[in-house]
């Protein structure tokens, strides 16, 4: 009778062991991946033709193009892309692209602030903007917008040379609304 002792008593410290270890790698899961990621209901992903709503302070036809850098402090793909969206901002203000460039961000500006630590100082920011809202399922995402709020094209993901290079083409060329 000993052995099945032993034996139960090994599953029982198995079983607590696992639900332990479980419970703690779900843990870091959800802390891993910002409650602005989980959402209620699935969102469509913008896509070439979708019109979106004005995001809170800034309206599409301020502009007749809009370049949208939406982003999330802590996405490590936003982190290293910032090189790039300032080299987006340098063009924009040297007129070399005829598109408008602004940042969306979730999190309040005193984070944003913080993040960003002076980069992209001379891009328009929106804080507080919630991302569903504007169609975006995955950090960074860049879109070129319309100013009827149509959505132009759409790159997910941190790009490589030739989608950045594909990035300034389109910002730069002058298209004919949808």
């Amino acid at each position: 009778m000993e052995p099945v002792r032993c034996s139960i008593k090994l599953q029982v410290v198995t079983a607590t062991a696992v639900f332990a270890v479980s419970v703690v790698a779900g843990g870091l899961f959800v802390l891993r991946y910002p409650a602005a990621v989980w959402q209620d209901s699935p969102v469509v992903a913008a896509s070439p033709g979708s019109v979106l709503p004005n995001p809170p302070r800034y309206e599409w036809r301020a502009n007749e193009r809009t370049v949208v850098l939406a982003m999330h402090v802590g996405c490590p793909y936003c982190e290293d892309s910032i090189e790039f969206y300032e080299r987006l901002s340098a063009l924009e203000r040297s007129r070399a692209i005829t598109a408008h460039v602004v940042a969306v961000f979730p999190e309040s500006a005193v984070d944003i602030r913080r993040a960003l630590a002076g980069r992209l100082s001379a891009v328009q920011t929106l804080q507080r903007v919630d991302l569903r809202r504007l169609r975006v399922v995955a950090t960074p995402t860049v879109m070129l917008v319309n100013s009827q709020g149509r959505v132009l094209n759409v790159w997910v993901g941190q790009l490589s040379p030739s989608g950045e290079a594909a990035v300034i083409k389109a910002a730069a060329a002058h298209q004919p609304p949808f």
